[in-house]
């Protein structure tokens, strides 16, 4: 037995209550079946993906261009700010550490190591790693606040 025909048979769908007597649609009982944990680990493993391409395609095309290692890291730490931005800040946190070791891979001489010869080198992917964080948590808080704020609007 097909599905096709499995579905002619199916006893229509009972009205929802309240709803002035309409059956629920497909489409609402597929929004209905999503849990917003399942949603969460969606946006999660979105946001990984997005990030690891981004920040694949910012190096491969900063390398190619022989970009210095400050013009590097502020090309990657716009991309972890979108990373945060559709994802959040966990997200944002493992895009930019993996954002950090490619700097020092394809960056940092000698390249082609995660050695670091100069302690200047060292610095500048600290201060890399802590701008990443603090600008993405900024952003965080803020899209937080605008949530919250749409939210008391809708009550109101």
């Amino acid at each position: 037995m097909s599905i096709a025909t499995t579905r002619q048979h199916d006893p229509p769908s009972r009205p929802v209550p309240g709803a002035g007597g309409a059956a629920p649609s497909d489409e609402a009982r597929a929004h209905a079946a999503r849990s917003p944990r399942r949603q969460r680990q969606v946006r999660f493993f979105a946001g990984i993906a997005i990030g690891i391409a981004s920040l694949a395609t910012a190096t491969l095309a900063a390398f190619h261009l022989h970009w210095n290692l400050a013009a590097t890291s502020s090309l990657d730490v716009v991309v972890v700010v979108f990373v945060c931005l559709i994802s959040g800040f966990a997200e944002a946190t493992l895009v930019s550490l993996l954002a950090l070791v490619s700097l020092n891979y394809y960056f940092v001489p000698p390249i082609f190591t995660f050695y670091v010869n100069d302690p200047g080198n060292w610095i500048a992917l600290l201060a890399f790693e802590g701008t990443a964080l603090i600008v993405s948590r900024l952003s965080a808080h803020a899209r937080a606040q605008a949530q919250i704020a749409a939210e008391n609007r809708r009550k109101a």
